[in-house]
């Protein structure tokens, strides 16, 4: 598996030059649209995982990632790689381990926010 293609030393440099493209508000609307929607993402994972079909899940994590990258969550950038690039048989635990790390990372990074880390 190659090294994560994401590597910035501030991982709010995304999201920055976003709200200066769009503005605070917009870039606040979509944040939101973002994390309201991540059961529905994890759900949609955990069935293409279900159903074995690694080519849409592939596919979802490459979506997924880009979606990450841009609002600044660097770390679910690497796990989502790691369900992209995935090689090999379906191997229903270790994927749904990246798919619970992705998820986790995410969270983590927004209890980091919330509790004033970064």
């Amino acid at each position: 598996m190659r090294e994560p293609s994401v590597q910035r030393s501030n991982p709010t440099e995304a999201i920055l030059d976003l709200a200066d493209d769009l503005g605070r508000e917009a870039i606040c609307e979509l944040i939101r649209d973002f994390l309201d929607s991540l059961a529905i993402t994890r759900r949609r994972m955990d069935e293409l995982l279900a159903r074995e079909d690694l080519e849409k899940l592939r596919l979802e994590a490459h979506s997924f990632k880009a979606l990450c990258a841009s609002y600044g969550f660097v770390g679910a950038v690497n796990q989502a790689e790691a369900i992209e690039e995935w090689e090999g048989a379906c191997d229903s635990g270790e994927i749904s381990g990246f798919i619970t790390s992705l998820f986790q990372s995410i969270e983590q990074h927004r209890a980091g926010r919330r509790g004033g880390g970064k």
